[in-house]
This record gives C-alpha cells, structure tokens and sequence, in this order.
C-alpha cells in the first residue's frame, strides 16, 4: 500500500484534469450543439415531419443564441449563490438532458420546439463557467494549445456523430425520436464527467445580471474590443447564410447538388477546424491575443473573397480557409477575456462577451436577408468585408496604441 504522499503525487494535475474532463464534457455535449444549427437536425425535423411554421423554425434555428443571450443569469445566479462550478455544470447539464428527452418524446411540434428551447440554451449558456475554470486551474503558457487539443476532439465527435445521425436517419426524418433521446442521455452524462473537474467558486457577481454590462463602459479596452468584436461579428456572419445562396440557388448560375454544397459548406470547414484548433491555439500561447486577431481577419476575409468566385477550385480553397478561422475563431472566443479579465472576474467578463456574441447571431441572418432583398449578393458579400476590415483597423489602431505606451 502506498504511503499517503505517494498516493498525492500519483493524482493527476488540475490542468490535466481539466484536460481530461473538459474533453469528455465537451465530446459528449457537441453533437447536441451541431444538431442545434441552422442547417442541423432539430431544424431538419421541424421542416419534413412537422411541417414547422416559420416563427417555430426561426426559434430553433436561433436556439444557441438564445443561450448566449441567458448566460449573464447563470454567472450571477452561481456567483451569489457560492455554487461551486463543477456542480452548477453538472446541474445545468443534467436539466438539459431532461429536456432534450422531453423533445424526443413529445407528439407534438409544441413539445419539441419547448424541450429544444429550454435543453439547448442552457447547455449554450454555460459557456462562461467553463471558461473560469480553464483560467483557474490551467497555466497561460499552456492554455491555447491545450484548449485547442480539447476543442479539436470535441469537434471530431460533433462530426462522427454528424455521419451517424446522417446515415441512421436516410430519408426519413421521422426517425428522429430515438437519436435526439441518445442526445440528451450523452448531454447528462457529460453532466456527470464535469463533476469531475477541479473544485472552482466564482467571485460574487452583480445582483442584476444586465449590470454586468457597465463592464464595457467600466473596462474601456475591454469595451473597445467588444465594439471591434461586434463589427467583426456582424460582417462574418451575415455572410454565412449568403455562401448557402450562392452555391445553392439558381439565381446565382451555381446550383450545385445537395453533395457538393455540404462537403463545400459543412465537411471541409469542419475537417480543417479541427487542424485549425490545434495550430491557432499552439499560437494563442506565444503570441499577442491582438497581433493573431488581425491575422485571423484576414483569414476569414481572405476565405470569404475566395469562396465567392465562380471557380470551384477557389471556393475549396475559401471553405479551407473558413474552416482555419473556424479552428483559431473558437480558441480565440473560448480565451480572449483571461488575457484582460482580472482573475476571479473571468465569467463575469466571459458573461458579457458571450451575450454580445448571442446579439449580434440573432441579428446578422436578418441583416444579410434584408441587404439581400435591397442590394445584389455581391454588394451584400462587400458590405460583410467591409465590416471585417473596419473591425481590423480597430484592433491595429489598439495594438499600436498599447505598443506605443510600452517602455
């Protein structure tokens, strides 16, 4: 039997245990996240077995969003309540599995759209909390690459399970009852395996949850970042439903085949998100957080002129590069605030950052459709970029003011 010391030093680190159970939180919780897409299964089901109303619809599609827009609730509900962050995860998780089974069972489109809409935001909104853990108990110069490890193997499950959804349910969307079922027993035993994640507690938070957003005017880099953010926000997602008008439609002279358009839009994103991952997050750790934001702008304006051209070649090559900033755009979100939030504030700050995030997706399909019904998609796309490019500028204009001030 070992000594009691022996036994400790057997025990694995807090930044390995982070490493170990945020991967198997994560890998079990993404398939429900993917199915939530606009393009993913909860939306599909809507669409060929209920025959869906367009307001129903809207709210699936929109369902990760709504959850950003909640998350400032949840930091403040667990800061002033002293709930330690492994069980707020663990309980959040396990009330939306619950819901998600209530979506399989339900007869009704009703019963579905409310079981979608309470399972998904919740496990959406918690994003804030797990961003405090990483910062407590995983040190800087690993962070990046480690978060980057984890998020690539998450993101491989979301595409494994992708292809098993797809193929198990062929052309019969009415199939759907027992896979969203399995979706929500993985979402609540991701709950159990955050348990397992190092004990945290999170400062006491403001008692009104929207107070959380005087931090923009509190916190003035914090708050210009945001604005950039926003810009940034607004002219690359506005131009995500555009690329499905362009590769799909007849107006645009493309039309591509259902194949074509998925491996364009869905399968080569994803598969280069996952080395994207890994190389950005490597970065993430050895350079500054604002020099890799303008570099990956122009990624994604250099991915979004690319893809829309009439060459098939250039369009594989502008699904290339989105994926690449897909990969470093979700090291950077997941981040960004542990390199300006003061420590114990991270959720607070990762609060407000990720109810911009829900705002501006609520809002950026409806300003890519109302430009498109007044402008060409051309002008439409142009108007996305010239957002990018606005949203770099600022980033430069702070890099070279912080490096001016440098002794």
């Amino acid at each position: 039997m070992l000594p009691t010391g022996a036994r400790a030093d057997r025990r694995p680190s807090p930044a390995r245990r982070v490493l170990r159970w945020e991967t198997l939180r994560g890998c079990l919780s993404r398939p429900t996240l993917i199915a939530a897409e606009g393009s993913g299964l909860f939306l599909l089901v809507a669409i060929q077995h209920f025959h869906a109303s367009g307001t129903a619809k809207a709210l699936l599609s929109a369902s990760t969003f709504l959850g950003m827009l909640v998350a400032p609730l949840i930091v403040t509900v667990v800061a002033s309540r002293h709930i330690p962050v492994p069980r707020a995860l663990c309980a959040l998780m396990a009330v939306s599995g619950l819901a998600l089974l209530i979506a399989a069972v339900s007869p009704t489109l009703p019963g579905f759209v409310l079981g979608v809409l309470l399972g998904v935001p919740l496990l959406q909104g918690l994003l804030p909390l797990v961003t405090a853990v990483w910062q407590a108990h995983v040190p800087s110069r690993r962070r990046g690459r480690l978060f980057g490890l984890a998020h690539s193997l998450a993101a491989l499950a979301g595409i494994g399970s992708g292809l098993a959804i797809a193929a198990y349910l062929g052309l019969d969307a009415g199939r759907y009852r027992p896979v969203v079922a399995v979706l929500g027993a993985a979402v609540m035993v991701g709950g159990a395996a955050a348990l397992r994640l190092p004990a945290t507690r999170l400062l006491h938070s403001e008692r009104n949850p929207l107070r959380l957003l005087t931090l923009l005017v509190r916190d003035p880099v914090f708050g210009y970042l945001s604005a950039a953010w926003m810009l940034l926000g607004f002219g690359n997602l506005s131009t995500i439903p555009l690329r499905m008008e362009y590769v799909a439609s007849a107006e645009s002279g493309l039309a591509y085949s259902a194949q074509h358009v998925l491996y364009l839009l869905v399968v080569i994103p994803q598969a280069m998100a996952l080395v994207g991952s890994v190389v950005w997050g490597r970065l993430f750790d050895r350079f500054d957080f604002l020099v890799l934001r303008i570099a990956l702008n122009a990624v994604f304006m250099s991915s979004i002129v690319l893809f829309f051209t009439p060459s098939l070649p250039l369009q594989v090559a502008g699904s290339l590069l989105y994926g690449m900033g897909m990969g470093g755009g979700a090291v950077q979100w997941n981040l960004w605030v542990t390199r300006y939030a003061p420590r114990g504030r991270t959720a607070d700050y990762m609060a407000v950052h990720t109810f911009l995030t829900g705002v501006r997706g609520l809002v950026a399909p409806f300003l890519a459709y109302a430009l498109l019904a007044r402008l060409s998609l051309f002008v439409a796309v142009w108007f996305g970029v010239a957002l990018l490019g606005a949203a770099t500028i600022m980033v430069a204009l702070l890099l070279s003011h912080e490096r001016g001030r440098a002794p």
